[in-house]
């Protein structure tokens, strides 16, 4: 009864101490009551903390929000950073969708409110106003009518935001539904109510009526207080129980039991089909968490610090963990501009120099695309790679540009097969620009497919076609080596982020040759050069955008993008037909000729994807592994050099080579892998002093490959292998995660059925196999 000021009230003692209220400190009067059964300007309830502790918010949340209670719930911040010299320490979030596809009513709300939008904003006239005019112009768009889409796309999007917001309210529970759980919890509701009336806190009494006749309880409301508490108490603790031991198992009987009435009605499958996904949904949740929590895998959310490299004024540098959202986010932003402008600076590649950049993206650059696909394209340089690079983009006669128009069939083909929450990418792109990009991608493979564009050694982004059976070709390859006895040179390597490094000219000349015309690049890379750029990390999306440092825009057609691996393709195409025909004279590989067709093979380069191995051979088994070094580094020279000519490079550091060649072992009658020691640097050809091949780092210093030996397994497509079949590597790999996994297991599991040794066995055995 005391007022708050007063020399005797409760808090002015905590000042004595030394301890203030956080919430009032921060706000001023007037102070809103705090409990409901003392209505008063003087709140009864309050958090009190010393000096130090640095309180950056706080606040009270309504009656019965969040708990039942009669009293206000208290909530404060605090930096922890300040106060306890730590810094914050972040939970992950989780926003689940309001909008699912498993909820019939869910999706009927979000349509009818989409379909609202879309009238209020006339979007559709509009789209087909903006149809009509590319008709007319011929698939291009003026700048204004770019705007208006812009407008119309933005509206849209905002359109759909809305219809979502209204679709459900999100259930926050982690309990399972079922009618016997809910029983318990409209009894525990029930006892909450009546308690709180007879502490003369206002109810609704016809919740309170509704939930007597719900639960049978029909009298629960002449017990005294007292009572209920106990009945509360004990329901409390059963209902704890059941949630642990039964909540589970009532919910997939609920299931079984609806699946099971609707097929016995015969109204149709669907409610079954959806009550039996809804059981294979909540199965493949609980084994997935077992599975994460036995390999000790948590989740995150989101990216939310990270580690930059700070100059200090001596010229020393040493790593600066950034933590706040601000730092997060400028060291995100400038790590992607120099990633995305790294074909431009600090080492120019090829493709970026002029006047070669400006004739591909001026005014003129559809006739000089065109012109370069027919081969009447001049370019003078003295560089036999881009002689070669620019030859080999030519077109075979007789292929014209394939129609590719998106139609309203196609478009909704898309999205039925397509799920959204799938979509997630790298680069989070605007999905309607996703959609046409993977049919841009689809389309030019399927042309590429069907007129033999794409040459066998490319096995990434195609049908019928696994890293596995890449690494198949790769181990027969070897033992016909081994077989005919023939030195080879032998050099893996990887590209470095090869499609955060593609210039876009070079993209849009090898999709020309793969029969994609001209207007539809305006609306892929036109987006890709004019978007806004932001990072999205644990903060959230940034509030401001990084533009390229320069005029040239960004390069690089994305991680994530659905044409990226057919852009690939296409150009690793042309890389290809560079090393097979060497640009001059005879190409590199191995050529040999099939046991039973006698048909001539060439096996030159395996690639899947961006990692790929160059195989360069003797023309003879009478050769010596020395004479073919000189050969080897120059097909390292001419891929290296193609690439390069993409934009991108080759990762020494990835990178590697064998130098394989054989000799007669006469006391075990075997022929035998030659080893480093019995190579003689002085059988190398005239003008080589040393056994090694050399790649130009992008500075243009030479760095020498690593040279492997024989027996030395590295890995190449997820699996250790090497010339000499040395599996041990490999074997040593399969144990090690078998042993991982048996490490989660129960100890008493292992030792009843001795599971690690019969894992070791069965994979010793496939290896052998």
């Amino acid at each position: 009864d005391v007022s708050y000021n007063s020399p005797s009230s409760f808090r002015q003692e905590m000042r004595i101490e030394g301890l203030t209220e956080a919430i009032l400190r921060r706000h001023q009067g007037p102070y809103p009551a705090t409990t409901q059964s003392r209505l008063t300007d003087t709140p009864i309830d309050g958090i009190f903390v010393t000096d130090g502790v640095h309180v950056t918010a706080g606040g009270y949340l309504d009656f019965q929000q969040y708990f039942k209670s009669d009293h206000r719930g208290l909530w404060i911040d605090i930096d922890l950073e300040a106060t306890l010299g730590a810094p914050p320490v972040n939970s992950p979030s989780f926003h689940p969708r309001r909008l699912t596809l498993a909820d019939g009513r869910s999706v009927d709300r979000y349509i009818k409110a989409a379909e609202a939008g879309y009238r209020h904003f006339r979007l559709p006239q509009r789209l087909t106003q903006l149809a009509d005019d590319i008709l007319v112009q011929d698939g291009y768009l003026a700048a204004n009518q770019q705007d208006r889409f812009n407008t119309i796309h933005c509206q849209a999007y905002e359109v759909r935001q809305r219809a979502e917001r209204n679709c459900r309210k999100l259930s926050m529970g982690k309990v399972h539904w079922s009618p016997q759980m809910q029983q318990k919890w409209d009894r525990l509701h029930l006892y909450q109510l009546l308690i709180l009336g007879h502490k003369k806190v206002r109810t609704s009494s016809r919740k309170v009526r509704r939930l007597l006749k719900k639960t049978g309880l029909s009298d629960a409301w002449k017990l005294s207080e007292a009572d209920l508490q106990a009945k509360w108490y004990l329901e409390h603790q059963e209902y704890k129980e059941v949630k642990r031991k039964r909540a589970h198992q009532w919910r997939l009987e609920y299931l079984e039991s609806q699946s099971a009435l609707v097929q016995k009605a015969k109204k149709g499958n669907i409610k079954a089909r959806s009550q039996r996904t809804r059981v294979q949904r909540m199965a493949q949740k609980e084994e997935t968490g077992r599975r994460r929590k036995a390999q000790g895998k948590g989740f995150s959310g989101g990216l939310q610090q990270i580690k930059v490299a700070q100059v200090a004024p001596d010229g020393s540098s040493h790593w600066v963990t950034c933590q706040s959202k601000r730092l997060v986010e400028e060291g995100c932003m400038q790590e992607n501009c120099l990633r995305y402008d790294q074909t431009r600076y600090p080492y120019p590649t090829p493709p970026m120099t002029e006047p070669l950049y400006s004739n591909s993206n001026g005014p003129n650059a559809e006739q000089n695309s065109k012109a370069l696909l027919r081969g009447l394209y001049e370019v003078e340089t003295s560089d036999p790679y881009l002689a070669s690079f620019i030859d080999h983009c030519q077109r075979p006669e007789g292929l014209e540009d394939q129609p590719l128009e998106v139609d309203l069939e196609d478009h909704v083909s898309f999205w039925r097969k397509i799920w959204v929450d799938l979509m997630r990418t790298i680069q989070m792109m605007n999905s309607e620009l996703q959609a046409n990009n993977k049919r841009v991608g689809k389309s030019a493979m399927v042309y590429a497919e069907k007129h033999k564009l794409i040459p066998s050694g490319q096995h990434g982004s195609r049908k019928r076609h696994q890293a596995i059976h890449l690494a198949l070709t790769k181990r027969l390859t070897w033992d016909l080596l081994h077989l005919q006895r023939h030195p080879a040179g032998w050099i893996s390597n990887d590209a470095k982020s090869c499609f955060d490094l593609i210039v876009h000219w070079v993209a849009i000349i090898s999709l020309m040759r793969f029969g994609i015309q001209w207007r539809t690049f305006r609306s892929m890379f036109d987006t890709l050069m004019k978007s806004k750029h932001r990072v999205h990390t644990g903060f959230g999306d940034s509030d401001c955008v990084f533009p390229p440092p320069t005029l040239i825009p960004f390069q690089g057609c994305g991680q994530g993008d659905g044409a990226g691996p057919p852009i690939w393709v296409a150009i690793s195409s042309i890389l290809l037909g560079m090393m097979i025909s060497k640009g001059l004279g005879l190409g590199f590989g191995f050529d040999f000729l099939m046991s039973i067709s006698w048909a001539p093979l060439l096996a030159d380069c395996f690639c899947f994807v961006d990692d790929t191995d160059v195989c360069q051979a003797a023309l003879s088994p009478d050769q010596s592994g020395e004479s073919v070094v000189s050969e080897v580094a120059k097909a390292l020279q001419w891929w290296s050099n193609g690439v390069r000519l993409t934009g991108g490079a080759i990762r020494p550091d990835k990178s590697f080579w064998y130098l394989i060649d054989f000799k007669w072992n006469s006391q075990l009658g075997v022929w035998q892998f030659r080893k480093k020691r019995d190579y003689k640097p002085s059988l190398l050809p005239t003008g080589m002093s040393e056994i090694a091949v050399e790649l130009d780092d992008l500075d243009g210093t030479s760095v020498h490959l690593k040279w492997l030996k024989a027996d030395e397994s590295a890995k190449t497509l997820g699996i250790l292998m090497s010339p000499c079949s040395n599996r041990k590597a490999q074997l040593v790999v399969m144990q090690g995660k078998a042993k991982a996994w048996a490490d989660q297991i129960q100890p008493s599991f292992l030792q009843q059925y001795d599971v690690l040794p019969l894992l070791c066995t069965t994979i010793q055995k496939t290896l052998e196999y």
